[in-house]
């Protein structure tokens, strides 16, 4: 299956997010696959945003993105547009993940955000 970056990283992160809960033995099932299935991809995406970071911010002693109000700051403010479109297409990259769509009952509860990203990866159906 074929998906942008930004795709996988909201999946990943999504499931991390439904981990925290109890869930149908189907659903749990997917979701523990779905990480697996895209861990690698988003810890790669990670590394390469904290490069993409490091490339245009002030960085402090020890060599960490300086922030201020949870934003880096960057050492040339007219950058602000290279740094955005180079983020724009590390997002947009296409990366195969091993994983076909799955039908899986959903939980009784799930953020809209959760829903939104893991429907490109699972098909939630309702009971009849």
């Amino acid at each position: 299956m074929k998906v942008s970056m930004i795709e996988l990283v909201r999946a990943n992160l999504a499931v991390k997010e439904m981990e925290q809960q109890e869930l149908p033995y189907e659903l749990a099932v997917a979701l523990v696959k779905l990480r697996r299935a895209t861990q690698k991809d988003f810890e790669t995406f990670l590394e390469l945003e904290k490069k993409l970071v490091r490339k245009y911010a002030i960085l402090d002693e020890n060599g960490n993105a300086a922030l201020e109000n949870r934003h880096f700051k960057f050492r040339d403010s007219s950058e602000a547009p290279a740094y955005l479109e180079e983020r724009r297409e590390l997002e947009e990259t296409t990366v195969e993940v091993a994983i076909s769509r799955k039908a899986v009952i959903p939980p009784e509860n799930i953020t809209p955000q959760a829903l939104e990203a893991l429907s490109v990866f699972l098909n939630f159906k309702r009971k009849e």
